[in-house]
């Protein structure tokens, strides 16, 4: 926060979801999507993996696990955050040992981690207009510098203006 290095995401949509597993996956997807340089639109993913990530033990019966992590692929489907995804269990022997899940995001989920991913870099620009350097720790704004911010964003937001650049640059 006080580097101003964090990214939005879709608060509401996120606390729609109905379950840790979704949750996770869901700001896993985010967070990969916007700070690793891969395929945007493709994810592989194991069964293990997801289950470490958001806490959760393997049942008695592993089916149940891979079953409930479905359900969890099928809802992120139903918010399009998912557009499809295939299953592919990793055998030795005739024993399930784990699952792995590709899968495709939609356009419209990468769409708003980019928008995100911007609207982050603008606030780093704009901080560095207002006070002349990197956040590198919290600064306190005076009510001048306030003023100025409000401005620029202002101007960002309408198009019309051009935003000026730091002084730095």
């Amino acid at each position: 926060m006080k580097t101003l290095s964090f990214r939005q995401i879709d608060y509401e949509k996120l606390m729609r979801m109905p379950g840790p597993i979704e949750r996770w996956l869901y700001r896993y997807f985010a967070h990969d999507t916007l700070f690793f340089g891969r395929d945007p639109t493709l994810r592989a993913i194991r069964a293990s993996e997801i289950l470490d990530g958001c806490g959760i033990v393997m049942r008695s019966r592993p089916r149940d696990t891979y079953k409930r992590i479905v359900q969890a692929l099928n809802a992120l489907q139903a918010e399009k955050i998912i557009e499809a995804y295939e299953v592919e269990g990793i055998c030795q022997g005739l024993k399930k040992l784990d699952v792995s899940y590709t899968i495709q995001l939609t356009s419209e989920f990468v769409k708003a981690m980019r928008r995100a991913d911007q609207v982050a870099r603008e606030k780093r620009e704009d901080f560095k207009v207002i006070v002349g350097t990197e956040p590198k720790g919290f600064v306190s704004a005076n009510p001048e510098q306030r003023k100025q911010l409000k401005e620029i964003r202002t101007r960002r937001r309408s198009g019309l203006a051009e935003v000026p650049s730091s002084k730095t640059d």
